[in-house]
């Protein structure tokens, strides 16, 4: 009889044993599924934000020229806002500027009104870095 108990004792250890690791894989499991969850969530984040941003692109938009064209700057500013979103930046055109006739400082003029309306869409001025 008490042979008998410790098999059975030994047997429940065992089986205990057995539950425990197929309960491990399963939390394992369950903690893969959440990091997915938790980048899912992220990205839709990301684009949930992105959407907001383009809807708003139009707020203090303008009409700037390079290379002889006229355009509104809100799609610029969309374009921009998808590449700040990815993580990277932008290079704006040398020749875009706020006049018809390019000018240095039309130049200018055109990329202050671009950080400003990018100010109003986004919250902050957005750092402008020279290139090259």
């Amino acid at each position: 009889p008490l042979k008998l108990k410790f098999e059975t004792l030994s047997q429940s250890i065992q089986a205990s044993h057995q539950h425990i690791a197929e309960l491990q894989i399963e939390l394992m499991n369950i903690k893969c599924e959440i990091t997915e969850v938790k980048a899912i969530l992220k990205e839709n984040q990301k684009q949930a934000k992105l959407d907001f941003m383009i809807s708003c692109a139009e707020l203090g938009s303008f009409k700037y020229y390079d290379h002889g064209y006229d355009y509104d700057s809100t799609d610029l500013v969309r374009h921009i806002l998808k590449w700040f979103v990815k993580g990277f930046g932008y290079t704006l055109s040398n020749k875009a500027c706020a006049d018809a006739i390019y000018s240095e400082e039309s130049n200018n003029e055109f990329r202050e009104k671009l950080l400003d309306q990018l100010e109003q869409v986004i919250g902050h001025k957005p750092c402008l870095v020279q290139s090259g």
